[in-house]
Formats: C-alpha cells, sequence, structure tokens
C-alpha cells in the first residue's frame, strides 16, 4: 500500500501515462487518497473526455468555505475548472 501522496501521484502517473500530474492529484482528492478508486476516476475521465490535460487552460477558483456536517469547522476548497 501506498502511503505518500507524491508516490501515490507517481505510481499513478506510471500507470496512466497520457494523465497529467494535476488530473492524478485532483482525482485523488475527490476521492480521499483511495488508490483504486483514483485509477476508476482517471480511466472513466479519459473515456469521457473530462480529464484535464497540460494543454488545457486553468483556473483556480476558491469558493466560499463550507461548514462540514461532522464538524462546526470552515474550511477553503479550491477547485479547478477547466
Amino acid at each position: 500500500m501506498v502511503n505518500d501522496a507524491d508516490d501515490q501521484v507517481n505510481l499513478l502517473l506510471e500507470m496512466f501515462p497520457a494523465a497529467c500530474a494535476i488530473e492524478v492529484t485532483h482525482c485523488l482528492c475527490v476521492v480521499n487518497g483511495d488508490m483504486e478508486k483514483a485509477a476508476q476516476l482517471i480511466l472513466h475521465r479519459q473515456e469521457s473526455g473530462e480529464s484535464i490535460t497540460e494543454n488545457k487552460s486553468l483556473k483556480v477558483m476558491f469558493q466560499k468555505p463550507r461548514r462540514s456536517i461532522t464538524s462546526t469547522k470552515k474550511s477553503w476548497i479550491a477547485t479547478i475548472c477547466h
């Protein structure tokens, strides 16, 4: 099992050479670091044409803080838009 975030990104980049690091990192974040689910998501996004590529221009938008259902702490969420 790969625990370090950089190792997870590098392993997924080896598995999906057409994916960029931003796409892999995004997918890992969406699935809370679950490698199997990240691999499935990367594959699905590549097949559907939704994956982030280095050629697309990216803009980072910061959303308003959200309150967690289980916590009263606020956190900022960065969303990558293309």
